[in-house]
């Protein structure tokens, strides 16, 4: 799934323009142009994501628990 950006409940992923770490939760119905997404960020917030500026966290950062910035 990783290398072909699809992206399934559960799945932690980063978005790219924000570094915002989270858990995917599903694709949302916009129907306005770029698919969307809505990602568990947390502290119990959701936050509706641009499916292009997301990717699935490695697995160094799931264990760290946030974006690494060498990546």
């Amino acid at each position: 799934r990783r290398q072909h950006n699809i992206f399934e409940v559960g799945d932690w992923v980063v978005n790219i323009k924000t570094g915002t770490f989270g858990d995917f939760i599903k694709y949302a119905d916009t129907n306005k142009g770029h698919k969307h997404c809505f990602v568990d960020i947390g502290l119990c917030d959701v936050a509706l994501f641009c499916v292009k500026n997301i990717r699935h966290a490695t697995d160094e950062e799931i264990k760290a628990g946030k974006r690494l910035e060498a990546l």
